[in-house]
């Protein structure tokens, strides 16, 4: 993602930052990030490639600027000039990514703010849009051995049992090591968690036989990685596997008009079914690691399969009643009594046949 150059010039003019020069003994937000990253990656590799990578547009934009000016006025043009970006999918940058980024800036001044780094923390006023997030779909349980066939390789299929059978996050999955397993229990302990905080998941009997095919990695061992670089694999590598998936399967022909289900519609489905399977909705947020039964109740979808079948039932009626129309109404034969058979065997001697 590029900014434009005449708006970043037409930004700093308004703002003064090129007659005023940097204050004194302030850093620039550049510099604030990158000693907040040195910080935060230690032990944390993962957190640092991942926020690094949220972060890029950020210190695009921002990096050479004092952090004492990045205000409210000043972050209402970024957030006009990002929502004019596109992704690499040729799609506009959506207003939740711009939220995801004012998280981050946030959360760096306050970081800088704490150490005595940063003189006035303006950002504090910063506020997030107020967008309704988008529901993903759920994967259906009956799509679920079509997807499976439909996938290219071992790990694919792999991060669809587990997603769909267990419900963890993108970057749970990935992070999966084989020495956390329990084949017995069916137990897995994810130690990289969205809130921090280690939990254990149990997984059905078929995601851990896919997780036990794969090869672990000789020194970490990790499921989800590249065996050419030794790395892992990203989570929209991941992502792709599923999209990949859904388009040869066919199954997004069944959703007309609307999105089909994605990588994240694996742990909506879980939910779903899961409640429709009688499992406590508690039992479901532990699971899944929510904080709240309210994020869990987001998760769960109505169950439309008997209105599907109730459909079927009336569009059969339908053609029932539409083909006894074509054929018009059925002749019953008249009844024939003893005295009008007489009479016919009398007619028919009298005419000789």
């Amino acid at each position: 993602m590029r900014f434009d150059d005449d708006v970043r010039a037409a930004v700093e003019h308004l703002y003064g930052l090129v007659a005023k020069g940097e204050p004194e003994n302030v850093p620039t937000f550049g510099e604030l990030w990158a000693q907040r990253m040195r910080s935060e990656s230690i032990g944390r590799p993962e957190w640092g490639r991942e926020n690094g990578r949220k972060a890029k547009p950020l210190v695009e934009y921002f990096g050479s600027w004092p952090v004492n000016l990045i205000t409210v006025a000043t972050w209402t043009d970024y957030r006009v000039a990002r929502l004019a970006c596109k992704n690499k999918q040729g799609n506009l940058i959506s207003p939740l990514t711009v939220n995801g980024e004012v998280d981050i800036i946030k959360a760096t001044m306050t970081w800088g703010e704490d150490r005595a780094l940063v003189p006035s923390n303006n950002a504090r006023k910063i506020k997030r849009d107020r967008v309704k997030p988008q529901s993903q779909p759920p994967v259906r349980e009956e799509h679920v051995e079509l997807l499976l066939r439909h996938c290219a390789h071992d790990m694919a299929k792999a991060y669809v049992l587990i997603g769909q059978d267990a419900g963890p996050r993108q970057n749970e999955i990935r992070n999966i090591r084989r020495p956390n397993i329990d084949v017995e229990t069916g137990e897995i302990w994810l130690g990289v968690t969205k809130g921090g905080k280690p939990r254990t998941i149990v997984a059905t009997a078929r995601a851990i036989e896919a997780l036990l095919r794969l090869t672990a990695h000789p020194e970490t061992g990790h499921l989800f990685w590249n065996h050419n670089t030794g790395k892992l694999f990203s989570t929209r590598t991941l992502a792709r596997w599923m999209e990949r998936a859904v388009k040869r399967s066919g199954v997004e022909l069944e959703y007309r008009g609307r999105k089909p289900p994605r990588s994240h519609g694996l742990r909506h489905g879980y939910a779903t079914n899961a409640i429709a399977r009688g499992v406590p909705i508690t039992s479901v947020r532990d699971q899944m690691g929510h904080s709240s039964l309210k994020m869990t109740e987001r998760y769960v979808h109505p169950d439309t399969g008997h209105l599907r079948e109730a459909a079927k039932l009336f569009e059969a009626g339908i053609v029932a009643a539409a083909m006894k129309k074509r054929r018009g109404p059925q002749r019953v034969p008249p009844t024939v009594t003893q005295e009008g058979r007489e009479k016919i065997l009398a007619f028919g001697v009298r005419t000789g046949t």
